[in-house]
């Protein structure tokens, strides 16, 4: 996959850096809340520097960070983000689905998690959803995940839930035991976190249990991370944990590269850890950041100042993270190879809200409803009396969706929808081009109808995240979407 050929690549970069040079070359941007800028140099390694004064008066904490965590998760190429109206945005590399969010993660959302190629929501009423890639069964939610469900994470092909009772959940790839929850994490576990491809928990005791892929020592819990522990995060294949006076220990990594092997356990203060591919971020108590690792991609946010902003939690994902500061704004910064960071929407900001974007048709009429403001159009959506689908009127419904549409050719169509999806069709066709993945449906996408280019209801759900409803008496048809 690409995560793996990646990874290969990386790996053979860094023992050659590590040979003939101190700096790697990453993307990074000139302002923690800005856009990114050209290359620049940055430092293999970057340290604790001596803490600055405290910026604000709230100091964060354990249950403070890990509750504002529970609001962004970085995957390997895409990112979620939690609104506080419960509705999830997503963005990145989308060829298997996992940031066309479904209509019941719209609402009554409280944590997401973002995997290797899958995404995972936890709604209010402890019911989980699931998305994306699906190789593995890493979205098929088992019967024990169904309800009472408190936590989840996303691992690179499995998945976790921690339920009510204390007692853990996988489902997904088991190739390496991942799924193995063992007899010690069915019950008192508190938090879960989920790796490439190994698992760790932590107990209400402050001890950790660890179970996956061990060839990097990351499931070999140290002396120092049997007890008092309190928070855990699983890395590609390594493992932190921050003990309760805020010290930070750390075991596992790529066994040719020493310089993971420096000592963590004198940093203290430390309230949250995320970690992602061979580097990791920890917060402070005092919103200040510590960071650790390579820089391939600027994932470290050299040079972008952060100690400027009060930041609420941090999550690393492959190559790129996603910030979280304490005014509601978010940032993501480091590898771009799929748009994960330049496709964030502008001006992200979890405490702000948008009325959904509503529109009412009716079969057989010309007039409509955008946002109850009458519209005339001037066509009519019908039903095919060969296969009984609801035909509706393709500019008309994108545009008042805010998506941009145009045609390259006599035959073709393209739509770039707001949040950055392109979708890219022929005329009387059952595939599809979407963000360059090759998709086939099963009904023909669109066909001409005096002058005038229709598709089927479904197709708005399928492609623009879009809620549709027919009703059969009045004839009238709704599509809704949350923006």
């Amino acid at each position: 996959t690409l995560r793996i050929n990646k990874k290969k690549i990386i790996f053979i970069l860094s023992l050659l850096l590590l040979v003939t040079s101190s700096c790697v070359i990453g993307f990074s941007t000139n302002s923690a809340k800005g856009q990114i800028v050209l290359p620049t140099t940055t430092s293999q390694d970057t340290t604790e520097t001596t803490d600055t004064p405290v910026i604000n008066n709230n100091l964060v904490t354990v249950e403070s960070a890990r509750e504002a965590g529970k609001k962004i998760s970085a995957g390997d190429y895409h990112s979620l983000v939690l609104k506080n109206n419960g509705r999830v945005v997503a963005w990145g590399y989308d060829f298997d689905g996992q940031c066309t969010v479904p209509a019941e993660a719209w609402h009554n959302i409280i944590a997401v998690a973002a995997g290797g190629y899958h995404s995972l929501a936890l709604k209010s009423d402890g019911t989980v959803i699931a998305w994306g890639k699906n190789e593995h069964g890493q979205c098929n939610i088992p019967v024990a995940a169904l309800h009472n469900v408190t936590a989840i994470t996303a691992g690179g092909s499995h998945s976790l839930a921690l339920n009510s009772d204390g007692s853990v959940v996988a489902w997904g790839n088991n190739k390496n035991g991942q799924c193995d929850v063992p007899v010690e994490a069915q019950s008192d576990v508190v938090e879960i976190t989920a790796g490439d491809s190994h698992s760790l928990a932590l107990k209400s005791d402050g001890s950790v249990i660890a179970w996956g892929k061990n060839d990097c020592g990351q499931c070999n819990i140290p002396e120092f991370a049997t007890s008092d522990v309190a928070a855990v995060s699983a890395g590609q294949d390594f493992s932190l944990a921050i003990k309760s006076d805020g010290s930070l220990i750390k075991w596992g990594g790529p066994k040719n590269l020493n310089y993971f092997d420096a000592e963590f356990k004198t940093k203290k203060n430390i309230v949250a850890i995320s970690a992602g591919c061979d580097y990791f971020w920890a917060l402070k108590s005092n919103s200040r950041i510590v960071t650790w690792g390579m820089d391939y991609f600027g994932q470290l946010g050299t040079n972008l100042n952060l100690d400027s902003y009060d930041i609420a939690a941090i999550s690393a994902g492959f190559f790129h993270t996603v910030v979280l500061f304490s005014d509601g704004d978010v940032s993501v910064f480091g590898d771009n190879d799929v748009h994960q960071c330049t496709d964030e929407p502008r001006n992200l900001n979890i405490n702000t809200t948008e009325a959904p974007t509503k529109i009412t048709l009716t079969i057989g009429q010309n007039t409509a409803t955008k946002n109850e403001n009458l519209c005339t159009m001037d066509v009519k959506p019908y039903i095919d009396s060969n296969t009984g689908s609801i035909m509706i009127p393709l500019r008309f419904v994108c545009e008042a969706l805010g998506a941009h549409i145009e045609w390259p050719s006599a035959n073709s169509i393209s739509i770039k929808d707001k949040q950055h999806k392109t979708i890219h069709f022929m005329l009387n066709s059952k595939q599809a081009y979407v963000d360059g993945g090759l998709v086939n449906f099963d009904y023909n996408t669109c066909r001409l109808q005096p002058g005038r280019t229709f598709v089927p209801l479904h197709f708005f759900s399928d492609n623009l995240r879009a809620k549709v409803e027919f009703n059969e008496i009045t004839k009238e048809i709704m599509i809704t979407r949350y923006n």
